[in-house]
């Protein structure tokens, strides 16, 4: 036996190469199946490195033994092996969300397509946000479930600002319908808000979706006029989520060019970083 005991430390190696090799194809049949593959090999990359700093503590083994257990080099494929899991599930998910945006095209600026339309699409895409949100709930810590699903969310964001911002003009009906799609994806607020929080209470959501508050700060340029856009930028936090340059393009797209629009933008201008100066 002790010539050949050695070979059993080969067999942790062995067992978690077959894992890597067959887990894809088992976890696929459920459909959270990436985010059980991150969550379950991140669980046993961590008690592989738990039993690893064990073994090398104990008293009972001589320094030979002690040397032929040999794991970093399996944790270290797990963890990554998990990684690869996340990013692979994560960036299915955004591109799902971003073709039933309108993909590759602005979501706005789809030929033939009402106002009814486009809200459907919305709804589609904070409809799938919801049901992943439900399903990885049962899955994933809430840190990690928080992330995932404020990157997703972010995802809706980013495509809304970024297609409002690529249109070449925007009318009064247009910028209340813009509003109106923008409110019905900052429902997702209620994602991030405990079970049976009061009614006032603020929702996370800002701290896992970076353009969050760029979308409904957006909102709320499109429905002001320009003293309002003044007062966003001068006295509120508009200037925390928006450039000088997007702003003054907002108003070019929103407002009619006169003097009133222009003594505005010479003023926003003037004040790049109007919340340093106060």
């Amino acid at each position: 036996m002790a010539a050949t005991a050695g070979g059993l430390f080969s067999l942790p190696t062995l067992v978690l190469a077959m894992f890597r090799a067959v887990s894809p194809y088992y976890y696929t049949l459920n459909a959270g199946g990436n985010m059980f593959l991150y969550n379950d090999a991140t669980y046993l990359s961590e008690r592989l490195a738990d039993l690893a700093k064990e073994w090398e503590t104990r008293q009972d083994l001589t320094p030979r033994a002690i040397a032929m257990l040999r794991l970093d080099h399996d944790i270290k494929a797990l963890q990554s092996f998990a990684n690869r899991a996340y990013s692979s599930e994560m960036s299915t998910q955004r591109t799902i969300l971003r073709d039933l945006l309108g993909g590759s095209q602005n979501l706005l600026q789809q030929d033939g397509l009402a106002t009814s339309d486009l809200e459907a699409q919305v709804d589609s895409a904070t409809g799938h946000v919801r049901a992943l949100a439900a399903t990885w709930s049962t899955i994933l810590s809430k840190s990690a479930w928080s992330q995932a699903v404020g990157s997703l969310v972010d995802t809706l964001a980013a495509k809304l600002v970024s297609d409002v911002m690529d249109l070449a003009g925007i009318g009064q009906d247009e910028a209340y319908n813009i509003a109106s799609l923008i409110a019905r994806i900052t429902e997702l607020d209620d994602l991030f808000l405990p079970p049976g929080a009061p009614k006032d209470a603020i929702p996370t959501t800002a701290e896992y979706a970076s353009s969050w508050l760029r979308l409904k700060y957006l909102s709320e340029v499109l429905q002001s006029n320009l003293q309002d856009v003044r007062y966003l930028w001068m006295e509120s936090e508009l200037s925390l989520y928006f450039s000088v340059d997007e702003v003054v393009e907002l108003i070019g797209l929103s407002f009619v060019d006169n003097a009133r629009t222009r003594e505005i933008v010479r003023e926003i201008e003037a004040h790049p970083q109007p919340l340093e100066a106060r």
